[in-house]
């Protein structure tokens, strides 16, 4: 096995990268999800962005990685934050189909009577 270095640190990175990207230009044009057509497949947030700035340090996110990949993210593997623009993110729906699902969850109006900058709203998102 090799030592964990930089070196090996940025090349497992940039392979990461290039498979993500990879994959992500196999699915860019496939079936929607919910409307079965063939259409662009876009970035998709499980979390409204206003929930996500909410939760937010200095416009980053924990995530995922940083749970289940505890040493990966000492030395640097994975990143245990992420910007609030690619946390949360799926790719299975088209655009249209994404304004229609989800544009009531992702409006904030619809959050009558919640105060987004109160400690409370962001207790009840963690």
């Amino acid at each position: 096995m090799s030592k964990v270095n930089n070196e090996n640190i940025v090349k497992f990175r940039k392979e990461i990268s290039k498979l993500k990207r990879e994959t992500y230009n196999e699915v860019a044009n496939c079936s929607c999800l919910l409307c079965n057509k063939e259409k662009r497949i876009i970035d998709s947030h499980s979390l409204p962005q206003f929930v996500l700035k909410c939760i937010a340090s200095n416009g980053k996110v924990f995530w995922g990685p940083g749970l289940i990949y505890p040493m990966e993210i000492k030395y640097g593997i994975f990143d245990k934050d992420c910007g609030v623009n690619d946390a949360g993110i799926f790719h299975l729906l088209c655009r249209d189909c994404d304004k229609i699902y989800f544009s009531e969850y992702e409006t904030t109006e619809n959050y009558v009577g919640i105060n987004q900058d109160s400690n409370l709203f962001k207790k009840m998102l963690l």
